[in-house]
């Protein structure tokens, strides 16, 4: 079995050897044990998997993962490696969604990815025992405990999907990169995990630096790290505006910059996260929507413009830095302003029950659903248009959304993560015989046939800017052309289209009837708020190690000190300059006369002057030293 599973490394993937764990949690999954892996950002989670999944010849695995963005770059990464995968999300087209299922069904995928949401719809559920699903690989399993910093109430439903499978008593893997030990506890317990094998790495990152800086001018501050450190980096702020402005701050002063957030579009976002990896760009600035798939292992320091809302996302975030093992710095900028900011941050997000319950109404009304009507309808969500329309502030609207979603009442999904897909649906010889009718589309079919694995047999993402470049056209001639093919029965083409999709998933509640899960919301603002204080914990505190600070918060406890962040240098500094304040007490104590700061500097030797001006300062202001007006320096 080992010798399969190297195989498999080396050939998809080019490796001759694997992280450490990554070994261990294959061959347990591989023994058909359940299987909880918790591996730190870099730790190469989806490897433990895919190799697996890959070796049990006997079926597909189904993964459920709850981001689409990461879904399209993992079935796009499968793809390039000629490795069959697709994904089913709520924003498919119907004709979509049915060709990838009944591709499913014939076996012709290794991986299938599904939405969390997608495991509570009907149709889903129906079609299980028909799937050949051999692993069930949950990914972000954090999200299933309201003890973690992303609960998603869909996820508490994938126990229950085993009771439906061909063979229900596959194993499960479940993995996270940062939970507590309680949010492990809640995951072996909500997935009904039997006697798992649980591998926990350590959170320990040798090489990385984490670091505090408090700094007022925090873009002069920016520039100076990163013409000091160099290489390439990423910078973490909290609104979409300011990636755009530090951004172009930067590119004035002569560092190439560029910037990301989720609201791009796929095609900018291709491009824009291409750009940094092939180091066109030295600095990214960017939400938290950058990070997801980016598979870039020499990022020199990671800088947070501000605080994150959890430690758990700013372990995350910063761990994105030295995953080639070389030094890396994680930097966090604060000011005493930010702590006001993430206060008031934390109030916005928890909008009062009674306003979450009127846009629920206003979005009723919107889409003009009745009374105990609804369930299951499907709308282009325009949330500035409802802003605008009912007069409510766009943020919460955002916020309640985020609690109707909670409570079950609707699900939405970005179409902005949704690209473009393409199926060639003719035989080479209906290919064949169009060319020979029409040559002037030869060109554009043969580079989707060279650039896209497996688009003979099934939808694949495709990218209309990546495409209109290797031919030297404009964007819409491209569009144009496969719009032209589509009609023409020569292949499915669904472009991406522009807003959200809103589903309804239940018929709608007078507003006076209207329940909410009132324990829920208190819960998750309590706990909210206690992660939000941590985190300002964490930048406040001066005493202890970061490394050990972060250690401890996720349960490792050490009393070991990294030596290289910000509180253990000032430690050290501290411990230096009190090792020369007890050599000057010598030095004065051990002379016939009187010295003043010069004459004790030259008996100290090679030590900086600064710091021996420091600790004759300190001295005097705690009454150990005085100065007559000689400036000459006496023992008190």
């Amino acid at each position: 079995m080992k010798d399969q599973i190297h195989k498999i490394l080396k050939r998809y993937w080019g490796y001759d050897s694997f992280r450490p764990l990554q070994e261990d949690i294959i061959l347990s999954v591989l023994s058909g044990k359940d299987t909880l892996a918790l591996l730190p950002t870099g730790g190469g989670k989806s490897i433990c998997f895919q190799v697996p999944g890959l070796a049990l010849q006997d079926g597909f695995t189904l993964v459920i993962s709850p981001l689409i963005a990461l879904m399209h770059d993992q079935v796009m990464n499968l793809q390039k490696r000629g490795i069959s995968a697709a994904a089913i999300t709520s924003t498919m087209h119907k004709v979509e969604m049915e060709k990838t299922i009944d591709a499913a069904i014939d076996g012709q995928y290794r991986f299938l990815y599904v939405s969390p949401e997608r495991l509570e719809t009907s149709s889903f559920i129906d079609v299980l025992p028909q799937l050949k699903i051999s692993l069930l690989a949950v990914d972000e399993a954090h999200c299933i405990s309201q003890w973690g910093y992303d609960f998603r109430p869909s996820y508490l439903k994938i126990a229950e999907i085993k009771k439906h499978l061909y063979h229900p008593n596959i194993p499960i893997i479940a993995l996270t990169a940062s939970a507590t030990q309680k949010v492990l506890e809640d995951i072996v317990e909500k997935l009904e995990l039997h006697q798992p094998n649980i591998f926990r790495q350590s959170f320990e990152r040798k090489n990385l630096r984490y670091v505090v800086l408090y700094e007022n001018n925090k873009i002069d501050r920016i520039q100076k790290i990163i013409q000091n450190v160099g290489g390439s980096g990423i910078i973490y702020v909290r609104s979409r505006k300011k990636t755009q402005e530090i951004a172009e701050i930067l590119n004035q002063r002569g560092i190439k910059a560029d910037y990301f957030h989720a609201g791009l579009k796929s095609e900018e976002k291709f491009f824009k996260q291409k750009k940094f990896i092939d180091n066109e760009y030295q600095v990214m600035v960017a939400t938290n929507a950058f990070g997801m798939g980016i598979d870039k292992p020499d990022v020199r320091y990671v800088i947070h413009y501000e605080l994150s809302d959890s430690v758990e996302s700013y372990f995350q975030e910063a761990g994105r830095g030295g995953r080639d093992l070389k030094t890396s710095y994680a930097v966090l900028l604060y000011h005493e302003t930010d702590k006001d900011k993430a206060l008031q941050l934390l109030e916005k997000s928890f909008p009062s029950l009674d306003d979450i319950k009127k846009v629920y109404n206003h979005l009723c009304n919107y889409y003009e659903l009745a009374i105990d009507e609804g369930e299951g309808s499907v709308f282009d969500f325009n949330i500035q248009e409802i802003s605008k329309l009912y007069k409510i502030p766009l943020e919460v609207i955002h916020y309640s959304t985020q609690f109707l979603k909670l409570f079950d009442l609707i699900s939405i999904e970005e179409e902005n993560y949704h690209p473009s897909q393409c199926f060639i649906s003719a035989s080479k010889l209906d290919l064949y015989d169009f060319y020979l009718r029409h040559p002037e589309y030869e060109e554009l079919i043969k580079t989707l046939l060279r650039s896209y694995d497996g688009i003979l047999s099934q939808f694949v993402y495709i990218n209309e800017s990546e495409i209109a470049y290797r031919l030297k056209r404009d964007k819409k001639y491209i569009k144009d052309q496969l719009k032209i093919l589509d009609k023409e029965g020569i292949l499915n083409y669904i472009p991406l289209t522009g807003y959200p999709k809103i589903t309804f998933l239940k018929d709608r509640q007078a507003l006076s009837k209207l329940k909410v899960n009132e324990e829920l919301y208190y819960f998750l603002k309590e706990r909210r708020t206690f992660m939000v204080h941590k985190m300002i914990e964490y930048a406040e505190q001066k005493y202890i190690c970061r490394q050990q600070y972060l250690l401890n918060y996720f349960d490792e406890k050490t009393d070991h000190s990294c030596g290289h962040c910000d509180v253990c240098l000032e430690q050290k500094r501290l411990k230096n300059i009190e090792t020369i304040k007890e050599k000057i007490i010598d030095i004065l104590r051990k002379s016939d006369t009187l010295l003043n700061i010069e004459e004790v500097y030259n008996r100290l030797g090679s030590i900086d002057k600064n710091i021996i001006i420091q600790a004759i300062r300190e001295m005097i202001d705690d009454n150990i030293l005085l100065m007559n007006e000689k400036r000459e320096l006496i023992i008190k």
